[in-house]
């Protein structure tokens, strides 16, 4: 059996105290860490699904506007089919009339637009009249 002085004692409990403090505040620090890391991915992982379903919503939205013949086509991404998506502009229906002048210069053709994921008509390329007035 080990007997401690009075100044052993204190010196045993203010570092057992110490250890405990700093323990603590590491296994606090580490929890957080672990929590972070466990939300991070998880937000990524949601992303990505919520990513991909998205795209798919758009691209069948895309779809269903230009069978309905809407003058203008929501494409998903920059990646997906612009060269049809110019054509079915250029070949687009406006008030019963094709989309060429508004019928009153059946020579010129408007030039399809792409901007961002959106798809529509500029001025026609010979007079300069905007399709939709």
């Amino acid at each position: 059996m080990v007997t401690l002085t009075s100044e052993q004692f204190d010196h045993a409990i203010r570092v057992i105290s110490v250890l405990c403090l700093v323990m603590g505040m590491v296994g606090a620090l580490l929890m957080q860490l672990l929590q972070g890391l466990a939300i991070g991915l998880i937000t990524k992982v949601t992303y990505f699904i919520d990513r991909k379903h998205r795209i798919d919503m758009s691209r069948k939205r895309a779809a269903r506007w230009r069978s309905l013949g809407e003058r203008f086509v929501g494409v998903a991404d920059r990646m997906d089919l612009r060269h049809e998506a110019k054509e079915y502009a250029k070949t687009a229906v406006v008030d019963q009339l094709p989309l060429v002048c508004r019928g009153k210069y059946p020579e010129h053709d408007f030039q399809a637009v792409v901007r961002g994921d959106e798809v529509y008509h500029a001025a026609c390329t010979q007079c300069g009249q905007d399709p939709y007035p």
